[in-house]
């Protein structure tokens, strides 16, 4: 199995640096973090800037960046909330519009927007 990238020593690194090896090669012989969506991080200069120049060690060297696949899972999880929010407040609005505030609809269609609204800020 190939070596991932990051777990390389400051030796081994170095010494794969100073033996010339291109990006090329180097995404030919080694793996990025499993966790890491970046497409093609190794690839140098159009890759994972941190990544390649071996400043990640370990996952939560990661855990701020976007291509983290637990960061991307919450920012869709986010957006289905966002989503979710809107479709209660546009049923809201439609109730509103429709029966005004006679006849109990109004509120639980609030209640629904609210619900939305504070799972997606949690």
């Amino acid at each position: 199995m190939t070596k991932y990238f990051h777990e390389l020593t400051d030796e081994e690194y170095q010494s794969h640096m100073v033996e010339g090896m291109t990006w090329g090669e180097a995404m030919k012989k080694f793996q990025q973090p499993s966790w890491c969506t970046y497409a093609d991080a190794l690839a140098g200069a159009y890759g994972c800037w941190s990544l390649v120049q071996h400043r990640i060690r370990k996952e939560e060297d990661c855990l701020r960046c976007e291509c983290h696949v637990k960061v991307q899972e919450r920012m869709k999880y986010s957006g289905e909330l966002w989503d979710t929010a809107l479709e209660a407040a546009s049923r809201l609005y439609e109730t509103w519009a429709k029966y005004g505030t006679k006849d109990g609809a109004t509120e639980t269609a609030l209640e629904a927007f609210c619900k939305a609204w504070d799972e997606m800020l949690e």
